[in-house]
């Protein structure tokens, strides 16, 4: 039996009636499906509804259910105007991708009039069709649209397609039952090249076009106006104007680091090592080890076609890779001589280079790279430490996020998956000392069940930057796996060898994708001990350059990051120039200045006055902050 509730009434209807039906016998005219919502489930208006169910009529002021109806539905508009096959849909809380196989390219330029025909037909009465097709029905349909072997079916059960028009896809969402439902405001971004896995494991390249779609035109204008602030604020822009890093398709996914960029990167690893690597022993593993070294650990085999491979030559036959991670080398310190408990937590950390292969279309930036720095280290402890090593973590973490202005953090655990490796106890165990860790220390947290890795469970932290954006960086993990194929150990009280638990942790991820994050996150105005050139001393006239050298030399002895601008400009120019490289303090040396003995510091919108003899409270500011 169905239950509708609709106007306060329950209404009942029979097993397995059409949504179309339901809508009409309850004359719903602003229907467009219907919602389950103990199971999370949508039902379009062709879907047969199978009860025992309770539902509720949605209609496209039901902002969220509605918009995702609408942004799997809009896809099937644009393909009807592209030369190719849709192949996959992707919805997002702004829009949705749609994949294509085609020959012809897609370019910017013809977004104006694929979206004007978009339009056209989004005013037409084009049918929807879901269409339930036998896997041999399937197989002839794939054919049909293009290519037989994109897409998997299944053998046993129904396959639904949804039909548009000249489109068809294998698709299971909930749609729209005619294009005219589809009229809203939208507007085409970018198309991407990218990899597409077929269903017989070929990989063939798509374009991605990627689009912003609303029901309410206000809504698209807010979502683009937020997006022109992130364009703003986009770390290439950033880095760019304060010449900090440049990338060349020669060296795709790799980084150029300007002298002032790589001054932030050292500051960096620097305040890594004195918050993050405290109690840290500061270890470095090779960048290339043999293949078979990476089968051992595994990671061949999950992660080969991620990695770099080698030729290490024809005399010598060997293939090895470069390193994607760290753990492995880590765990071979840890083999390198018998460990006993006395030892335990034995705690290792590297600023290690790490090299993985990303797709061409999915490198961005420094979001997004193959060569990168990761601020790794690894623990490897007895099972009943496991808990005060997960808070000295999280402690440390919260700390150094709180320094750069992160301080809306949302913590994750997540469980066991399917697919899990270990002893159930041990597992629920780890799962319980984490959630004791974060209760221990009074962190609100959630639990994202079934979301670990097949080798343990794991703490995530989430920051939210100023633009509102949620970023992964923080993790530790719990490893079962590793400890196992390198069988290492250690000796307890006892004289037994016993397996260490080894937890993996990363405070801030990849090096590269965290300046990106924090470019963003503050437009540029890194955290003063971060910043490239701290101070930057403008002499007003060439008079006062005598003295502003002395100042710069005074400064620079005290080991901050200075500059000296004595070029033959006027102060607002020199100040602008300084503005734009985001030198957050800057020292005016003018006659006044020079006759006094004194210089005038311009910092977080204020000026300071310092005698000569006071400039060392320069160096204390900065380590106060």
């Amino acid at each position: 039996m169905i239950e509708i509730q609709y106007k306060n009434k329950t209404h009942t209807f029979s097993n397995n009636t059409i949504g179309q039906k339901l809508k009409q016998e309850l004359a719903i005219d602003d229907c467009i499906g219907f919602y389950d919502q103990e199971n999370k489930t949508i039902y379009d208006l062709q879907s047969q509804i199978h009860g025992p169910v309770v539902l509720t009529s949605i209609s496209k002021t039901d902002d969220a259910i509605a918009q995702k109806m609408l942004r799997a539905s809009l896809p099937f508009i644009l393909a009807e105007h592209i030369d190719g096959t849709l192949i996959d849909i992707e919805i997002s809380n702004n829009g949705f991708a749609a994949k294509f196989f085609t020959k012809n390219t897609i370019s910017e330029n013809d977004f104006a009039e694929l979206e004007k025909k978009m339009k056209k037909t989004t005013e037409s009465n084009l049918q929807f069709e879901k269409i339930v097709k036998s896997y041999d029905e399937s197989i002839d349909l794939a054919q049909e649209m293009g290519n037989k072997s994109i897409w998997n079916f299944n053998k046993n059960d129904p396959n639904t397609w949804y039909k548009l028009g000249n489109v068809a896809m294998p698709y299971s969402h909930a749609l729209l039952s005619v294009a005219k439902d589809c009229a809203c405001s939208f507007k085409i971004q970018k198309v991407a090249q990218e990899d597409f896995k077929t269903a017989d494991g070929q990989v063939v390249k798509v374009q991605k076009v990627t689009v912003a779609a609303f029901f309410s035109a206000s809504d698209l204008e807010k979502y683009l106006a937020h997006l022109e602030l992130l364009k703003q604020n986009d770390h290439r822009l950033i880095g760019q104007n304060m010449e900090l890093f440049y990338m060349i398709p020669e060296a795709a996914g790799s980084v150029f680091w300007l002298p002032r960029g790589w001054k932030l990167f050292k500051a960096l690893e620097n305040f890594i090592r004195r918050i993050s690597y405290a109690d840290y022993q500061e270890v470095r593993t090779p960048f290339v080890m043999s293949s078979s070294f990476w089968e051992k650990s595994g990671h061949m085999q999950a992660y080969g076609k991620n990695m770099m491979h080698i030729n290490m030559g024809t005399e010598e036959h060997e293939c090895a890779a470069l390193k994607p991670m760290n753990c492995p080398g880590h765990i071979e310190i840890f083999k390198q001589k018998i460990r006993s408990y006395r030892d335990l937590p034995f705690r290792i950390a590297e600023l290690g280079s790490c090299h993985r292969y990303e797709p061409s279309g999915s490198l961005h930036g420094l979001l997004r790279v193959r060569s990168f720095t990761m601020d790794d280290g690894h623990i490897f402890c007895a099972k009943e430490q496991i808990q005060s090593e997960v808070e000295r973590f999280m402690v440390r973490a919260l700390e150094m996020y709180k320094h750069f202005g992160f301080n809306d953090v949302a913590i994750k655990i997540a469980t066991r998956p399917e697919n899990f490796l270990g002893e159930i106890e041990n597992w629920d165990y780890a799962e319980k000392v984490m959630q004791e860790a974060m209760k221990e220390l009074k962190l609100p947290f959630e639990i994202a069940n079934g979301d670990g890795a097949f080798y343990g469970p794991k703490v995530e932290m989430h920051i939210t930057d100023s633009m509102g954006r949620s970023w992964q960086l923080g993790t530790i993990q719990l490893d079962f796996v590793l400890p196992e194929r390198f069988d290492i150990s250690y000796v307890d009280e006892k004289g037994q060898k016993q397996r260490p638990c080894m937890l993996h942790r990363a405070m801030l991820g990849s090096m590269e994708r965290f300046i990106a994050v924090l470019l963003e996150h503050t437009g540029g105005n890194v955290p003063l001990n971060l910043a490239p050139v701290q101070v930057a001393i403008c002499s007003v006239v060439s008079d006062c350059n005598e003295y502003a050298q002395k100042v710069f030399e005074k400064l620079k002895a005290l080991g901050l990051n200075i500059e000296l601008d004595t070029r033959n400009e006027t102060l607002g120019a020199k100040i602008r120039m300084h503005r734009m490289l985001k030198v957050p303090m800057i020292a005016v040396i003018g006659k006044e200045e020079v006759t006094k003995n004194m210089i005038t510091l311009e910092y977080a919108n204020s000026k300071h006055q310092y005698q000569f003899d006071e400039l060392d409270k320069i160096l204390k500011l900065v380590n106060e902050i």
